[in-house]
């Protein structure tokens, strides 16, 4: 049950020895009784008989107004249950053990953490902070922030190690990588923001299982006749064996062609020229 405290709470017993006590149930005059903590709470308490003292834990049960003292956290008898003789007093208190306060310099005093899940960071230190709310590992408190969930934003310079993303990725600025991309989605679009396109492919992109038909890194045939076989090209020849074998003609709208020996001819040749008037001529 719920620790519980109140105010002026107060009453007396007449119970001899160590073990729970039997309360009168009346409160002395101007105070409340031990059925504001209510039945089966728990609440500090100091207890006294003559010049003996015990503060503690204890548990209020409201059938017979007793009270169990379960938790001894100082006492006259050095931390130990004090002996009761005659009538002892019972009060509700605020152990200084068990206080929250602050110094001078507004830090709070003592050394004791207030756990996680009742609001504090159950830690002395920033990086055992970080650590006990998930924030990163006490092993890699420079490394990486671990978020199950969405990050929307991400800024500055740094260096990230072991990022997996699942989901879309959008950029504002440079993204510099160090090793290897991996995309799980098979739609290029989304994963890296360009949408290609082309006549057989009018929905407006291409997929990563069909990438290598359209690009084909060490070999392969891309659309439109263009082959790539071991560092030869072939547009209309399938197996090329030189490095560029054209089934058709090529045409030099500007510039001319050039020749191994560096020279440069921007037309046909005069011999061949005439070549080609007598073949008409004499029919050759």
């Amino acid at each position: 049950m719920p620790l519980v405290l109140a105010d002026r709470v107060k009453d007396t017993t007449t119970t001899a020895g160590t073990g729970a006590v039997t309360l009168s149930g009346t409160a002395p005059s101007g105070f409340q009784s031990f059925a504001t903590i209510g039945d089966a709470n728990t609440t500090y308490y100091t207890l006294t008989s003559g010049s003996a003292w015990e503060v503690g834990i204890g548990t209020y049960t409201a059938s017979g107004t007793t009270f169990s003292r379960d938790t001894v956290l100082s006492s006259s008898a050095a931390g130990a249950k004090i002996t009761l003789s005659g009538n002892s007093d019972i009060f509700v208190t605020y152990p200084s053990g068990k206080t929250v306060i602050q110094d001078g310099a507004n830090i709070l005093a003592g050394s004791a953490t207030l756990p996680v899940t009742n609001g504090g960071t159950g830690s002395t230190s920033a990086a055992a902070a970080l650590t006990a709310l998930g924030a990163y590992p006490a092993a890699n408190p420079s490394g990486y922030t671990s978020n199950v969930g969405t990050v929307t934003s991400v800024s500055g310079t740094g260096t990230v190690s072991g990022l997996s993303l699942t989901g879309s990725v959008t950029t504002s600025g440079s993204l510099t990588l160090g090793g290897t991309l991996s995309l799980t989605s098979e739609n290029v679009t989304t994963a890296l923001g360009f949408t290609p396109y082309d006549a057989t492919n009018p929905s407006g992109y291409i997929t990563a299982s069909s990438l290598s038909a359209y690009l084909p890194l060490t070999g392969g045939t891309l659309t439109g006749g263009l082959n790539v076989t071991s560092g030869n090209v072939g547009i209309g020849v399938t197996s090329p064996s030189v490095k560029l074998a054209v089934a058709g003609i090529i045409e030099s709208t500007t510039g001319g062609f050039k020749f191994p020996n560096g020279t440069t001819q921007t037309s046909a040749g005069a011999s061949q020229a005439r070549a080609t008037a007598l073949a008409m001529v004499f029919g050759l």
